[in-house]
């Protein structure tokens, strides 16, 4: 009896790993909000194909709001448009994988430009720590209360 309730839950526990190792292999992400100081919470999703696009030097971009990890430690979040008459919000930092399941978040500038008043904010803010939760459409980086 031990072994087939140990065969039926087998599964279930890998699907939840693969999740969270799927937040590791993507790099791009489609995210609710551009990451900055005044939020506990993001939410993450893979865009969509037709929304994706990749510039000539290979740098993947939506229109909307996105966040980049880069391999060297690095995140870009910003938010683009189609048109150039609109607001345009961007974050630069760093991020430090702790562990599978959470991340630490620093930013080192936040700009504004466009149609509305400019912004270069270079203060170094150190973000706290996230926990990467899987959800139905991607993932939730929920900051911990004890930070």
């Amino acid at each position: 009896m031990k072994k087939i309730l140990f065969l039926l839950l087998v599964p279930f526990y890998g699907f939840a790993q693969n999740d969270i190792n799927d937040f590791w292999k993507n790099d791009f992400w489609q995210i609710n909000e551009v990451v900055n100081h005044e939020l506990d919470l993001f939410e993450l999703s893979n865009p969509p194909a037709e929304r994706l696009h990749i510039s000539s030097d290979g740098t993947k971009f939506i229109y909307g709001n996105s966040l980049t990890f880069n391999t060297n430690g690095t995140f870009i979040s910003k938010y683009s448009a189609d048109c150039g008459n609109d607001c345009f919000t961007r974050s630069e930092g760093t991020f430090e994988k702790i562990d599978e399941t959470h991340l630490r978040l620093q930013i080192n500038l936040f700009a504004r430009s466009g149609w509305c008043e400019g912004v270069e904010d270079r203060t170094l803010r150190d973000l706290g720590t996230f926990e990467i939760k899987p959800t139905k459409n991607g993932y939730q980086l929920v900051k911990l209360k004890d930070e």
